[in-house]
């Protein structure tokens, strides 16, 4: 049988309609040009939601209105894979915390910029057992960041960047990467000597 268009094959829709990941505002259009475009267009549109790239506050008005979208239409969660969160100093820990407790099935990637680290709302995602790359921007001791990542026993690819303390104390448990990536500075005034830096809990 003929098809009367190539987009009505589904690998040829969803190859067309990625090219266009980065524009939301196209994806959106996409779904409502006909029924068969919905799935493939929203896949895409909250694969990697950007509306979290920013800080949570009671009255940001963006983060409340995806959180919205995922509470009245829970099938959508399924399509996010990627998310990143600021966190501020002036945070909204509720409005974080509703977001974070939102059932995510698939999330595979968490980037964090933590000015003003707050865990107790975030340990939902890192305790998810489908993620498996973590991004940290640091602004603090490496020590602290080890412990966070107790939290994160699936985590396989760990990425740090930002400024580092050393590291002190003793030599946490050892934890089992797939991959590391550094792109650090020395915090202030600090001396990264063999002595007083060390990964080998890593």
């Amino acid at each position: 049988m003929l098809l009367s268009s190539p987009l009505a094959v589904p690998e040829l829709l969803d190859a067309c309609i990625t090219h266009l990941s980065d524009s939301p505002h196209d994806l959106i259009a996409c779904s409502l040009v006909a029924r068969s475009w919905v799935n493939a267009a929203q896949r895409n549109l909250f694969h990697t939601p950007h509306e979290t790239n920013r800080a949570f506050t009671h009255d940001n008005l963006v983060v409340i209105k995806l959180q919205n979208a995922l509470l009245t239409s829970p099938h959508l969660i399924r399509y996010v894979r990627e998310i990143c969160i600021v966190v501020s100093g002036v945070a909204d820990r509720p409005v974080l915390a509703g977001f974070c407790s939102l059932p995510f099935t698939n999330l595979r990637k968490l980037s964090l910029d933590l000015t003003n680290p707050c865990w107790p709302p975030l340990r939902p995602l890192l305790e998810l057992s489908t993620l498996r790359v973590l991004c940290l921007l640091t602004t603090r001791g490496i020590s602290f960041y080890l412990d966070l990542l107790k939290s994160c026993p699936t985590v396989r690819h760990l990425v740090l960047q930002g400024e580092i303390e050393p590291f002190v104390g003793t030599s946490p448990a050892p934890l089992y990467l797939a991959s590391l990536c550094l792109n650090l500075l020395p915090a202030a005034n600090t001396n990264l000597s063999r002595k007083k830096f060390s990964f080998s809990g890593l």
